[in-house]
């Protein structure tokens, strides 16, 4: 059911502001090797979406020379991919979203095994499989050829794997657990930090042990540990400088050679220049290259970029450190806060009472399953430069399945201790599961087309959601070519002007109309010689755009706004307008004006 959903969305969605770069990049690291453009995500899910374009001949052009990684010169790249490739480009990127289908569908039986075999029961697998299928979310994201539900896929897959491993130290869960750990570092760079975190649940896990566990273990048994825990880092390792084709791998990377000024004035700090560190500048890592000046084309990304941060109807150029912590509270279904709430508080609880009358009623557990979340969630909320997608806790996002499968187990385990009655505490947890699934459900269903701009009913609804958050939250382009659709049912003597998120030119998508653009701010006395639009003007504006231009102080975008009136709205993030009528003469047409 999930697949199909996914497939629906990819044949119907238009492209999204990052997918013709991602697609592009993807070709040229089949077709060359180089893995030099969209740096700043490793390049697994972009190779897998762009199987099917390599394979029906599609036509990539590079510049010469190659320009650095801090250049961004992906984006270029992927509109010359979209006109190189006109006629078959949503071909392309139908086949390619298909494609990744398959994270998606790996992330949804991972949270069943892991739920059913952490609390021991095979209805909380099942709740945590259909959260999973009916999250707006995970079917928003993983209907597109972004990494991001790829990411999250194989982060939960590493951690489940993780888990058996460390309870049977074996050599068939050593080998799937490196592979695993370096499909998940060949995602995304956050994925960097499951290594310290199965580091840290490693050595804890030498000195945690549950109910009816073995005994602490031997010096020879702990060496024993030590050599698969290694194996498994030295294959994780070998994957990922696979997946760069071993491109520079071992070569020394200098702190001046990167473009962030966080890392290249490193070695001009006490703690590098002359110290014994300083020395470290020539050892060769045994990592790509490229895989390291990710780290460093995002960092220098975040300093120098000029997006404004959008919350509750604010802009600003510096974020807000809870601003991923309102994006769950307005994006994530009420069913799904419910249950994960209960599951947490209610674990939390029974370990903090002694209680230990279960597997999963042990610390170590309890942080197998929430530390690599935690971490993803406090790292990427602390870094304030850029607010503008939720989706980059989408990492973290999907372990609230796993905890959402426990929620009846939890509650019901709470409820006899408290009342002594195992009746009343199975049927009230049943009652508070069905009722959270069935509230999911219905929003879920609701939101069948437009996931990517899902709010939850407590926020309004998606019809009130850009009133909270808005770019991929919202608005990354995905109603695009209702525009075509739309301007067919128009009258012949409009004018169709448009103003999208768009990766690409909106003409190659066949877009009809001229784009709508505002070269300068406008002086008083310009103002009042502009008359009011046309009402055969028609303009197509993205709701990302038509929010800044509301709260813009320019003459000429208040005077935009004042002389339209809204017509219609497109999906959801696509506001149609019309000029409210005046003289012609004189008015701001489109192009640069």
């Amino acid at each position: 059911m999930q697949g199909g959903r996914l497939v629906y969305n990819a044949s119907v969605w238009g492209p999204t502001l990052n997918e013709p770069a991602h697609l592009a990049s993807g070709v040229v690291s089949l077709l060359t090797g180089r893995h030099d453009y969209f740096c700043v995500n490793p390049p697994l899910p972009r190779m897998v979406a762009a199987v099917p374009a390599v394979f029906m001949g599609c036509h990539i052009s590079l510049p010469d020379p190659t320009p650095p990684p801090a250049a961004r010169e992906e984006f270029p790249l992927g509109t010359r991919f979209v006109a190189d490739n006109r006629d078959r480009f949503r071909t392309y990127l139908i086949l390619g979203r298909a494609c990744c289908v398959p994270f998606v569908l790996l992330g949804g039986w991972v949270a069943y095994r892991w739920s059913r075999t952490l609390w021991d029961s095979e209805l909380a697998g099942l709740i945590a499989v259909f959260f999973w299928c009916m999250d707006p979310n995970i079917c928003g994201h993983g209907s597109l050829t972004t990494p991001d539900c790829a990411s999250a896929s194989l982060c939960l897959a590493t951690m489940y794997c993780f888990w058996r491993w460390s309870e049977s130290c074996d050599w068939a869960h050593t080998a799937a657990l490196g592979t695993l750990l370096g499909l998940a570092l060949l995602s995304k760079l956050t994925a960097v930090l499951l290594v310290p975190t199965v580091g840290i649940l490693w050595i804890g896990s030498r000195h945690c042990r549950g109910v009816g566990s073995e005994p602490e273990p031997t010096f020879e048994r702990s060496r024993a540990s030590g050599r698969h825990f290694l194996a498994a880092l030295l294959l994780a390792g070998l994957v990922l400088n696979a997946g760069y084709s071993f491109d520079r791998t071992c070569t020394s990377v200098r702190p001046e050679q990167f473009s962030s000024s966080r890392i290249a004035h490193l070695h001009d700090s006490p703690l590098w220049s002359g110290t014994a560190l300083a020395g470290f500048s020539d050892v060769p890592l045994p990592l790509p290259a490229m895989y390291v000046m990710g780290f460093d084309t995002q960092a220098h990304y975040f300093e120098t970029s000029d997006l404004q941060s959008y919350l509750l109807g604010e802009w600003r150029g510096k974020g807000w450190w809870y601003y991923y912590v309102f994006g769950w509270l307005v994006k994530m279904p009420h069913g799904l806060q419910l249950l994960a709430a209960i599951s947490f508080s209610g674990w939390l609880w029974l370990l903090a009472t002694g209680a230990r009358d279960a597997p999963f009623l042990t610390p170590h557990v309890f942080w197998t399953v929430l530390l690599f979340p935690i971490a993803v969630f406090v790292c990427v909320s602390l870094e304030t430069s850029v607010n503008e997608h939720v989706r980059y806790v989408l990492p973290a996002y999907v372990f609230l399945f796993v905890l959402a499968g426990g929620a009846g187990v939890v509650l019901r385990k709470i409820l006899e201790r408290r009342f002594g009655s195992k009746r009343i505490a199975r049927r009230c947890a049943i009652l508070v599961v069905a009722i959270a699934a069935i509230h999911t459900s219905c929003s879920s269903l609701q939101a069948v087309g437009s996931e990517l701009s899902y709010f939850n009913e407590g926020s309004g609804g998606s019809r009130q959601g850009f009133r909270y958050l808005l770019g991929s939250n919202y608005d990354w382009g995905q109603d695009n070519l209702l525009v075509e659709e739309e301007s067919a049912s128009l009258p012949d003597d409009a004018s169709f002007y448009y103003w999208l998120v768009a990766g690409c030119d909106a003409t190659d998508l066949g877009i009809p109309g001229e784009p709508l653009r505002f070269e300068r701010p406008c002086t008083v006395r310009e103002l009042h010689t502009m008359a009011a639009y046309s009402t055969s003007d028609v303009f197509f504006i993205s709701r990302n755009h038509y929010e800044q231009l509301k709260a813009s102080r320019q003459l000429n975008h208040r005077m935009f706004v004042r002389s339209t009136r809204q017509l219609n709205v497109l999906g959801a993030s696509i506001v149609v307008l019309t000029g409210v009528g005046g003289n012609d003469a004189d008015r701001p047409r489109s192009g640069r004006k």
